[in-house]
């Protein structure tokens, strides 16, 4: 299940109950991305044109870098 969704003129960015955030060309419907670190729940996400953040279940909020599709230990923002 989609537990949040963001969207640009060219993207869309989904978080769901299976960890992990994606994001879709708008146009064509393809998945662009797969990013994957959460070991529970996303519950938020937001972007901007350098970054995207995801909040989870598992305490932590992620700062992944656009292009890269990593996250971790040093770009884990917040541990709650």
């Amino acid at each position: 299940a989609v537990t949040d969704l963001q969207f640009d003129a060219t993207k869309i960015v989904s978080s769901g109950i299976d960890c992990n955030v994606q994001v879709i060309d708008i146009m064509s419907g393809s998945i662009l991305l797969t990013l994957r670190g959460h070991i529970k729940a996303i519950r938020g996400i937001a972007f901007d044109s350098k970054h995207i953040l995801s909040v989870s279940l598992d305490e932590t909020l992620r700062c992944w870098v656009w292009g890269d599709g990593v996250s971790d230990k040093n770009n884990t923002v917040h541990t709650f």
